[in-house]
């Protein structure tokens, strides 16, 4: 498993150049012409509309993915409606969601019942376009709702080999 990936969104789709140092980055970006291939796959492709489908971060996707359509899904839950909405806005970070996409990708019908109450308010941040994830937040999510998630697949997976 490579440690580093650099993802280049294109006008067709995104190109992902995994690499372990940045010798073996610079050797990558020397070896292929970018340029070239976007022109191919194009030239190839012109009369189909391709839709990609948004990657999850390197690391999580085992947490979530996205539909052909971009809505995030959750793909493990702890069953607590609070943390579903933080992970449905993890999936999305750094980019802002609408209420009505937090809801879909939750399953939570009114969030704001939930990031509103006082003990959670410090993990969200409401801004012009939607909500994000705070940095209070972004922590809650990676150190504690996650490795709770992947405790509890753990072990789960102990038990049914048991």
């Amino acid at each position: 498993m490579t440690k580093f990936q650099l993802q280049i969104n294109t006008e067709i789709g995104i190109f992902l150049i995994s690499f372990d140092s940045v010798e073996e980055l610079k050797k990558s970006l020397d070896a292929i012409d970018l340029k070239k291939v976007l022109t191919e796959v194009s030239a190839k492709f012109s009369k189909l509309r391709v839709v990609m489908s948004r990657l999850p971060k390197l690391g999580f996707e085992d947490i979530y993915g996205f539909t052909g359509g971009g809505l995030a899904e959750l793909l493990v839950s702890t069953g607590e409606n609070i943390d579903s909405i933080g992970l449905a806005l993890f999936a999305y970070d750094p980019y802002p969601v609408t209420s009505d996409q937090i809801s879909l990708s939750s399953g939570v019908t009114d969030i704001t019942v939930y990031m509103n109450q006082p003990q959670y308010k410090k993990y969200f941040t409401k801004i012009h376009s939607g909500y994000l994830l705070s940095p209070k937040g972004k922590a809650w999510i990676i150190e504690e709702i996650i490795p709770q998630l992947r405790k509890e697949k753990a072990d789960a997976q102990q038990a049914k080999e048991s």
